[in-house]
């Protein structure tokens, strides 16, 4: 709207030679220059004389635009701009000479359409910059938690996996790290350590037990109040033997339940 008005106004001081000497060509090329110069956003143009009275090049003849010849004459009558409601329709009077003699007037259409596809196709290039810039922004995110978390996450879990399946000869990674994954990493280390640990004295208390079991020998194993806590078969079969004479002097005596007794 404001370049309407301004480039109405310029154009009808411009024209106004043409208009004043009823040259109707070289009004049309300065309309033409201004409709190339606008980039589509001025629809049409008309001019009018003194009288009111239209203006064309003869070798291309203006179209009749009612509302612009009613606007022109209008700026006309009134010596002043005279512009429509939505402010895309001027009209201007054309002054020649530097007594600005009214000679006639102009009046110009302009349109928004042009400038408001050209912002539509902005907004549309910005929003696919912007959903691109997201994408990568989420790709790229994805990769650092992949390389900072979640890859991390799946080699402890493997670490744990090999623990629940009693391998402790696994190495435990992450240890050099200060944030809380390499303090799961040393605590997974130390037990690691524990577990491993514990598991060959438990291999050596199998071995133990193995041996007490399947000795020949009749064996107890008692606590420090002298209280029965293991026995082997051959104990079994011993007092199994004896079975009779020691129910002289412990009549519920039974030779499968030691376990708890005192010697």
């Amino acid at each position: 709207r404001d370049r309407a008005g301004s480039e109405t106004t310029a154009l009808a001081d411009e024209a106004a030679g043409g208009i004043r000497f009823g040259r109707g060509d070289k009004v049309q090329e300065l309309f033409d220059g201004l409709v190339e110069h606008s980039k589509n956003t001025l629809q049409s143009t008309v001019a009018i004389g003194s009288d009111g009275t239209p203006m064309s090049d003869e070798a291309a003849p203006a179209a009749a635009d009612a509302e612009l010849l009613d606007l022109a004459r209008k700026a006309l009558a009134s010596n002043q701009v005279v512009v429509s409601d939505d402010g895309l329709v001027v009209a201007a009077p054309s002054h020649f000479g530097e007594s600005g003699e009214l000679v006639g007037a102009i009046a110009t259409r302009w349109s928004a359409d042009e400038l408001m596809n050209s912002v539509r196709k902005g907004k549309i290039e910005a929003l696919m910059v912007a959903t691109l810039t997201f994408i990568l922004a989420v790709l790229a995110s994805m990769f650092l938690l992949n390389r900072t978390i979640t890859g991390p996450l799946g080699r402890i879990r493997s670490v744990i996996r090999a623990f629940g399946n009693r391998d402790y000869s696994v190495d435990v990674p992450l240890q050099s790290r200060s944030d809380e994954l390499g303090s799961i990493a040393v605590s997974l280390s130390d037990l690691r350590e524990t577990l491993s640990q514990a598991q060959a004295a438990e291999l050596e208390n199998t071995y133990k037990s193995a041996a007490f079991n399947g000795s020949s020998a009749a064996m107890l194993l008692v606590d420090l109040n002298m209280t029965v806590t293991h026995f082997n078969t051959k104990m079994v079969d011993l007092f199994q033997t004896h079975v009779a004479a020691l129910r002289e002097r412990v009549p519920d005596f039974d030779p499968e339940n030691l376990v708890g007794l005192s010697v």
